[in-house]
């Protein structure tokens, strides 16, 4: 399951073959592809396979997807931000609180590629290593309480 939340957390990206393969322009990037709508479409998908667990799965891989686009806004400055709510509504969000430069702005020579994708990775560990800890150790409170309880009743 975290395999399948880990590759859904990357498909939004998938829209770069609209720009980069297919040459439809970068209004393609953060489109339909960064909506919440896509996250449960593909989420749903994702979790047809985990028939036993599927109730329990679905919201995880739907979340998984539907952080990177929620990233995308916090980070969308100089590029545009990601239509949340298409197909219901083509606005883009930005928030803008980090200057993250957005691939589709322009292309890259491969070095300052290379550099790029490592700041990114940096910036994005600072953010979800912590995170991630965090939830970890709710996560295992909760069960040493619920461990307790069952013991003493």
């Amino acid at each position: 399951m975290q395999a399948a939340a880990a590759i859904l957390a990357v498909v939004p990206d998938l829209d770069f073959v609209f720009v980069w393969v297919l040459r439809m322009g970068p209004g393609w990037h953060r489109g339909f592809a960064h909506s919440i709508a896509f996250s449960v479409a593909i989420g749903l998908l994702a979790a047809a396979p985990f028939r036993g667990r599927f109730r329990r799965v679905l919201p995880m891989l739907c979340a998984a997807m539907a952080s990177h686009s929620l990233l995308d806004v916090l980070t969308s400055r100089l590029a545009p931000g990601a239509e949340l709510f298409w197909p219901f509504y083509s606005k883009r969000y930005a928030a803008g609180f980090m200057d993250y430069l957005d691939f589709s702005i322009r292309v890259r020579a491969p070095l300052e590629f290379l550099i790029l994708i490592v700041k990114i990775s940096v910036a994005e560990a600072f953010i979800f290593i912590p995170l991630l800890l965090a939830i970890r150790l709710i996560i295992d409170k909760l069960k040493g309480e619920s461990g307790v309880a069952s013991l003493e009743s």
